[in-house]
C-alpha cells in the first residue's frame, strides 16, 4: 500500500500582539545607540545640549538631528527609558539630561540664546 501523504497549508497563529517601532523611532534607537557615548561624556562634564546638537549635526548631517528633534524631549526620554542599559546610566542624572535635551532639541530655536 502506498503511504499517502497530504500537505496542507496551515497558517500559523498570528504572533502575540507585539509592540512596533515606528520608523523615527527605530532611527532614533540608531543614532543613539551610536552617539550616547558622547552624550553620557557631555552631560557628565558639565557639557551642554547645543554642543552635542552640533556635533551630531558635523558627524551625522543636519536630517539627522531634524528629524531626532523633531521628536521633542519626551519622546527621546520614553526611548531612553525603554533602552534599559541606557537608562541605567541617566536615571541618576534625569533632572540634568532633562535640561540637556531642552537644549539638544532647542538648538535652532530662537527663543534659546546662543
Amino acid at each position: 500500500m502506498p503511504n499517502a501523504t497530504i500537505d496542507t497549508a496551515v497558517p500559523s497563529d498570528p504572533a502575540p500582539e507585539m509592540r512596533t517601532s515606528s520608523p523615527e523611532e527605530l532611527m532614533l534607537r540608531g543614532v543613539l545607540r551610536q552617539f550616547m557615548p558622547m552624550l553620557l561624556t557631555a552631560v557628565n562634564q558639565s557639557g551642554d545640549g547645543y554642543g552635542l546638537a552640533k556635533t551630531v549635526i558635523a558627524l551625522f548631517g543636519r536630517s539627522t538631528y531634524d528629524r531626532v528633534s523633531a521628536l521633542g524631549k519626551d519622546k527621546i526620554m520614553q526611548l531612553i527609558k525603554r533602552e534599559s542599559d541606557l537608562w541605567i546610566q541617566i536615571a541618576p542624572i534625569e533632572a540634568r539630561f532633562s535640561t540637556f535635551l531642552d537644549e539638544f532639541t532647542g538648538y535652532d530655536d530662537p527663543r534659546q540664546s546662543a
